[in-house]
């Protein structure tokens, strides 16, 4: 098996090995309260307090002539792009990424190996913001934007990701 190489959890594994104490985890509890304040309650904050986001989301609505569904729709494009994307980080480290950091001493590689999602998900982006340029217009029909939309937050997710991972490895240094 590889080694971990996630720094948080290494100095906390090899602070308990020494027999330092460790400082307490933070509860579910708050964690749970964190992740509901960044992630439901910041974007309507945003969409209320901020006027430019309110009116693009507006103009967007209104232009586009988007009823219920037809949002929940592309919402819906989005979700299967982003869960088609984290399959793709997935396994790219698991089978491109682990195995080269498993057979470096100390499990220490070059940050550009966890650019591989980017490298996948660079052409997708591509693919999906073409395909969508082209069919984004009122005569051709709705799903074929939203298909777009799925290929271009496939690909989207993959650099993401990818390039905080780089990030992160490169500068793990200056990580909280």
């Amino acid at each position: 098996m590889a080694k971990e190489p996630f720094h948080p959890i290494t100095r906390r594994r090899r602070a308990k090995e020494l027999g330092l104490d460790l400082p307490p985890s933070a509860r579910l509890s708050s964690k749970l309260r964190l992740f509901v304040a960044i992630s439901l309650l910041r974007p309507i904050h945003m969409l209320m307090s901020d006027p430019i986001v309110g009116f693009i989301c507006l103009y967007t609505a209104c232009i586009h002539c988007f009823n219920i569904e037809d949002s929940g729709l592309v919402f819906l494009s989005i979700v299967v792009g982003s869960l088609l994307g984290t399959v793709t980080v997935i396994i790219c480290n698991a089978f491109l990424y682990l195995p080269k950091a498993a057979k470096h001493p100390d499990g220490q590689i070059p940050p550009d190996h966890r650019l591989y999602p980017a490298q996948i998900g660079s052409v997708e982006l591509s693919i999906g913001l073409f395909w969508f340029a082209c069919t984004a217009r009122a005569d051709i029909s709705l799903a074929s934007p939203v298909i777009t939309i799925v290929v271009f937050a496939w690909g989207n997710l993959g650099v993401f990701v990818s390039t905080t991972q780089y990030l992160v490895d490169t500068y793990h240094g200056l990580t909280i």
